[in-house]
């Protein structure tokens, strides 16, 4: 099956050598019936996935989708995880807001599924237009500072910027700016190894930067290159995208130039 482009950074579609750079997952395909009881339930342009079948037949599928997913979580290890698609996070709704999308159980996946996401519902339905198979996955959970996570941006197999992730805030002074320049260009080229030959080489990815542990980083996320997706302290016009990384301070924006 021919992978459209826009859907080629989507978690099920990495490449092993891109995956072994993650956290540890587990992921199932959802049923047809599944995609559209879930974009029912989720209740978000909830007619593009059609009436339902007949009376009481959502709730029984997702019944089964529960089942399935306690089975999930029972594979992962552990009795936490972090839920998302294959796509991304439903994080745009108070109870992901509420719960940082942790959850314990099947239960508590389905309802982090159906709690009213807008970037939910229109994965969903662009995969379900495309006849294309929507994955959900539950990821190993681990308790991320907002001052290790970062964004880098690849072209054409070079880091050309880097920002944190949460851009907004000023970063603490105790952070290692020499450590994390020299991480986030390690990621960068391991990244770009992994991807190489992709139709889609230039893209953002997401890490996590462990305090004072460099080998620890863990791949988060990549994202389509260009908007809709943060620029963050940067803009994606491409002089802009000038070779450095850049952060805030309390004395305001800082920046000092990446090598890779």
């Amino acid at each position: 099956m021919r992978v459209p482009h826009w859907a080629a950074t989507w978690l099920e579609h990495w490449p092993p050598a891109l995956q072994l750079l993650s956290l540890r997952h587990q992921g199932l395909a959802l049923t047809p019936l599944e995609l559209c009881a879930l974009g029912r339930q989720n209740g978000v342009a909830a007619a593009a996935f059609g009436p339902e079948p007949t009376a009481g037949a959502d709730a029984l599928v997702l019944s089964c989708l529960t089942g399935r997913l306690d089975t999930l979580l029972r594979q992962l290890g552990g009795n936490r995880a972090f839920i998302r698609l294959g796509s991304r996070s439903p994080k745009d709704t108070p109870l992901a807001v509420l719960g940082g999308l942790e959850v314990r159980s099947g239960a508590e996946a389905l309802a982090v599924l159906c709690a009213g996401s807008a970037r939910l519902a229109f994965d969903l339905r662009v995969a379900l237009q495309a006849d294309l198979p929507v994955w959900v996955f539950l990821r190993e959970w681990v308790d991320i500072s907002w001052p290790d996570e970062w964004r880098g941006f690849l072209r054409r197999g070079r880091l050309v910027a880097a920002c944190p992730y949460h851009y907004r805030h000023p970063l603490p002074p105790s952070a290692s700016i020499e450590a994390i320049q020299r991480n986030l260009i390690r990621m960068g080229a391991a990244v770009a190894a992994a991807r190489r030959g992709s139709p889609e080489a230039d893209l953002v990815f997401d890490v996590w930067l462990p305090a004072g542990d460099g080998h620890a980083a863990k791949l988060i996320e990549i994202n389509p290159w260009g908007e809709p997706t943060d620029a963050g302290l940067f803009s994606w016009a491409d002089a802009d995208l000038d070779g450095t990384l850049r952060w805030r301070s309390d004395a305001g924006l800082c920046c000092v130039p990446l090598v890779s």
